[in-house]
C-alpha cells in the first residue's frame, strides 16, 4: 500500500495542573511522499473515556466527557490554518486550509492544546489515565516520545504505574524506556517527571498510562453549572406544592349533599317561582316540562 505520508517522529510534553487539567504540546515530524495532495493532517482524540479501575479488589468501570481547548497550531514554526469539530466520541483537530495543498517533503506541526480530565469521583485514590499515543494513526510511527510533569512531588511511582497497548495487553516499564525523575520549577516546587520512548510502533497502535496516586493528589473539586442548582430548587419546590396540594384536599375536602325539593301538592313549579321570587324564570318550565313528564301527561 502507497504511503501518502510518513511519521518521523511524535514527541509530547504533557504538564498536568492539580486541577487535572493537561497543557499538551505535541510536536509531529512527518514527510509528505507525493506533492499536491496533502494539505496537511488531523488529529482525533477521545471526548469520552471509559475507565476501568480496581478498588479493594472491584473492578470499577466509569465513562467520563473531557474538555479540549485548542491554543494554537503552527507548521514550520508559522501560524497555520486549524479548527476543532466533534466526531461521536471523538475531537477531531483539522490541521491544514482546503486547497491549500504541500509539497513533497519533510514538515514539522506544533499542536498546543488543553485537556480537561476533570473530576472522578472515587474516593479511593486520585489517578492520571490517559492515552499517551492515540490508536488513530494510520501509518506507522518511526519514533514516539514523552514527557509528563506532575504537578508536585508523587512517591511510589515505579509500584503504582502501568502501560498498555491494543486489546488491553500490558507492557513493562522496560518496553516503554522508562525514566523517573524530579525538578524544581520556577516557583520552587518540586515535581515529578515521567520520560518514555519508543521506536517503530505499527499504525493504529496506541500507548495508554495509568498512575495511581493518594486521595487528594488532584484538587478536582466539583463546581456544579449554576443551573444544576436552580433545577434542583425548581424540582423541590414543585416536589412541596404537590404534597401540600394532596394533604390540603385531604382534609378540607367539602361533601356534596344532593339536595331535592318537591312542591306542594297541587303547586307547579312556576307557583313556587312565582310565590318564591314574584317571576319565573326559563329554568322553571324547564322543572314544569319534566314535571309533566314525570306524571305521563307529554313524552
Amino acid at each position: 500500500m502507497y504511503k501518502r505520508q510518513v511519521y518521523n517522529s511524535i514527541d509530547k510534553l504533557i504538564e498536568i495542573e492539580e486541577n487535572k487539567v493537561l497543557n499538551i504540546t505535541e510536536t509531529i515530524t512527518l514527510t509528505y511522499k507525493k506533492s499536491g495532495i496533502n494539505v496537511g493532517l488531523s488529529r482525533h482524540i477521545s471526548r469520552t473515556n471509559k475507565v476501568t479501575r480496581i478498588v479493594n479488589g472491584d473492578k470499577i468501570a466509569k465513562t467520563y466527557v473531557h474538555t479540549l481547548k485548542l491554543e494554537s497550531v503552527t507548521m514550520n514554526g508559522e501560524d497555520e490554518y486549524s479548527f476543532v469539530e466533534r466526531d461521536g466520541d471523538y475531537y477531531v483537530i483539522n490541521i491544514g486550509a482546503a486547497g491549500d495543498y504541500k509539497s513533497a517533503g519533510q514538515y514539522v506541526y506544533e499542536i498546543n492544546y488543553t485537556y480537561d480530565l476533570g473530576e472522578d469521583f472515587i474516593s479511593s485514590f486520585d489517578d492520571f489515565t490517559f492515552d499517551l499515543m492515540d490508536y488513530d494513526y494510520l501509518t506507522s510511527v518511526e519514533n514516539f516520545s514523552a514527557t509528563i510533569k506532575l504537578p508536585k512531588l508523587a512517591s511510589d511511582i515505579l509500584d503504582n504505574l502501568t502501560f498498555r497497548t491494543n486489546d488491553f495487553e500490558g507492557l513493562g516499564h522496560e518496553a516503554v524506556n522508562l525514566n523517573v525523575s524530579s525538578e524544581i520549577d520556577e516557583n520552587g516546587t518540586t515535581k515529578s517527571v515521567l520520560r518514555l520512548n519508543m521506536q517503530d510502533i505499527p499504525a493504529q497502535t496506541g500507548l495508554t498510562i495509568q498512575l495511581l496516586l493518594p486521595h487528594n493528589f488532584f484538587d478536582t473539586n466539583f463546581v456544579p453549572h449554576p443551573l444544576y442548582y436552580v433545577t434542583i430548587a425548581v424540582s423541590i419546590v414543585a416536589v412541596i406544592g404537590i404534597i401540600l396540594l394532596l394533604l390540603s384536599h385531604k382534609f378540607h375536602k367539602k361533601e356534596i349533599v344532593t339536595v331535592e325539593f318537591y312542591p306542594p301538592k297541587n303547586c307547579s313549579a312556576i307557583d313556587v317561582a312565582k310565590i318564591y321570587r314574584g317571576k319565573a324564570k326559563p329554568k322553571d318550565f324547564t322543572a314544569l316540562i319534566l314535571e309533566w313528564a314525570s306524571k305521563k301527561l307529554i313524552k
